[in-house]
């Protein structure tokens, strides 16, 4: 397993290509996903596909990457991120975890957390 190839899955959920698309979002996220959003909003894999946006009007920057390995099949990808709203010029800062899941030859996200960096 190579770190990078996960630094990258979690990166191109970030991009507007695959935020705004059903099909590779479908892809990437496991069937049993839970995600937990910065405002304490609980989402399953339906209603995170049910929610996309078309709108290319929120920019996600994500540094400090790390991966951390939790078992074979099971590794956890801990970073920052600010994100802007270009059309209200308003940022927030996060604290933000993802855990990855091997299903077979590929990766999905099963569980993800973000967590506004005071």
């Amino acid at each position: 397993m190579s770190v990078d190839c996960l630094i990258e899955l979690e990166k191109a959920l970030h991009s507007d290509e695959v935020r705004t698309s059903r099909e590779r979002i479908n892809k990437l996220l496991h069937d049993d996903f839970m995600e937990i959003t910065q405002s304490g909003t609980m989402y399953t894999k339906e209603e995170a596909l049910e929610g996309l946006s078309d709108s290319s009007s929120i920019q996600i920057e994500a540094f400090d990457l790390k991966v951390r390995t939790l078992s074979e099949d099971l590794h956890q990808v801990l970073y920052e991120t600010k994100t802007s709203n270009l059309e209200t010029g308003l940022t927030r800062q996060a604290l933000r975890s993802s855990i990855w899941k091997k299903e077979g030859k590929k990766w999905q996200m099963i569980f993800h957390q973000g967590t506004p960096k005071a």
